[in-house]
């Protein structure tokens, strides 16, 4: 961040109401925007360190650092360089790359136990989650080419989380300076990589559950539907065998009654068969983001004294 953003963005702050949600939520931006850009630093140090040799990891880094802008939300990918968009979709979906993805996983997790507030731990889930979603999409059922470049164009944010957990974990910056020579402090620069962690991974876990779930086709209340509902009148029976099976099907399950009424909605609730592992890792990711919000907090509370010269609290 140049001298004039940041003079900007001080001024901008000193406008800032006392307090109020407001307040909150600018200072909360702050910190995205400080986080965002210490990960696409680390993105772009990475892939200048790998470009001396060549390889998928080189192929991977140089094309995420020249296609990504520090924007987490899917919405900016259309301002993507577009030959670098190319390449990091050949990159990620080559087997080279999925070869490799478990073992940074692996790794991540390793840090996690000794840096768990770097936000590791999520990204080793995200990671999970879209290689699932990948793999799914690679496959000759379900192959779909939007659907691998959507993925290829998600996995910046995290592969730039990835890098700046690495330098913050290892200590080895490559003589890196911070995005603002202002921000050194450890705890702060540590909160900052977990915001980062957080915004991929959620990013992330949205446009591979869009994508999962988007392409099945819903069930209607038609012959094939209702064929994995309950039937109301043999529930009925069943009641007297055992006693609440009626009221707790209807209550949770989708029946349909011997007139053929149903619950007014578009058809029965969407099943799960062949996506349970997704469903487990999308569960398990939503709860990795525990913490995340703390850390902003007290990043947005830290960048705010630092700007303004006098301490802050959310």
């Amino acid at each position: 961040m140049d001298t004039s953003q940041r003079t900007t963005l001080v001024d901008q702050l000193r406008k800032l109401p006392g307090e109020g949600a407001q307040r909150e939520i600018a200072l909360q931006r702050l910190a995205d925007a400080y986080a965002a850009g210490e990960a696409l630093s680390a993105l772009s140090t990475a892939a200048a360190r790998e470009r001396a040799t060549s390889g998928v990891v080189s192929d991977v880094l140089t094309a995420a650092a020249a296609a990504w802008d520090g924007c987490a939300d899917r919405a900016e990918v259309g301002a993507f360089d577009a030959a670098a968009r190319e390449q990091l979709r050949g990159a990620v979906a080559s087997p080279a790359f999925l070869a490799l993805v478990p073992i940074w996983i692996r790794e991540l997790r390793e840090i996690a136990v000794t840096r768990p507030e770097t936000g590791a731990c999520t990204v080793a889930t995200a990671m999970q989650l879209w290689m699932w979603t990948m793999t799914h999409f690679q496959g000759t059922a379900n192959q779909r080419a939007t659907a691998i470049a959507e993925l290829a164009d998600a996995s910046c944010a995290l592969l730039a989380a990835r890098c700046r957990i690495l330098e913050l974990a290892t200590g080895a910056e490559g003589g890196r300076a911070p995005v603002d020579a202002a921000i050194h402090q450890e705890e702060l620069l540590a909160d900052l990589c977990h915001v980062q962690a957080a915004r991929a991974a959620g990013a992330v876990g949205s446009v591979c559950a869009e994508l999962v779930f988007g392409y099945r086709r819903h069930m209607a209340w038609n012959a094939e539907g209702c064929a994995t509902c309950y039937g109301g009148d043999e529930l009925d029976e069943l009641e007297g065998l055992m006693p609440g099976i009626a009221s707790a099907a209807r209550a949770h399950g989708d029946v349909v009654e011997a007139d053929g009424s149903h619950a007014p909605k578009a058809g029965p609730c969407a099943r799960f068969d062949g996506v349970e592992t997704f469903t487990h890792l999308r569960v398990r990711l939503d709860g990795c983001l525990t913490g995340a919000r703390l850390a902003k907090d007290r990043a947005a509370a830290a960048l705010f004294g630092l700007l303004s010269g006098t301490p802050a609290a959310l």
